[in-house]
């Protein structure tokens, strides 16, 4: 019994790890499509002269935003939204 749940339990774990990341990343896809997209075109995350040059700066930029426009999220919906803009734009 001890050797099946040896070799279940990290199976397990890592299908539960992997839900988690999907459904961070709908939910940033979501909160950019809500918030962020009545503003900024995709354009603006791969210009040339982007503001934004760490994964540190994203933060922060998101968090400015965030604030400057009242937006009400709670902190693990700001963190998937640096998430997806780093996966689909920034790549840090």
């Amino acid at each position: 019994m001890k050797k099946w749940m040896i070799l279940v339990f990290p199976v397990l774990l890592s299908i539960l790890l992997l839900q988690q990341v999907l459904a961070g990343e709908q939910s940033g896809q979501k909160l950019h499509q809500q918030y962020c997209q009545s503003c900024h075109q995709d354009n603006i995350y791969q210009r040339d002269n982007r503001r934004v040059h760490s994964l540190a700066q994203l933060k922060r930029q998101i968090s400015m935003c965030v604030h400057n426009l009242d937006i009400q999220i709670f902190p693990d919906e700001e963190k998937a939204l640096v998430a997806y803009l780093n996966t689909h734009y920034y790549h840090f």
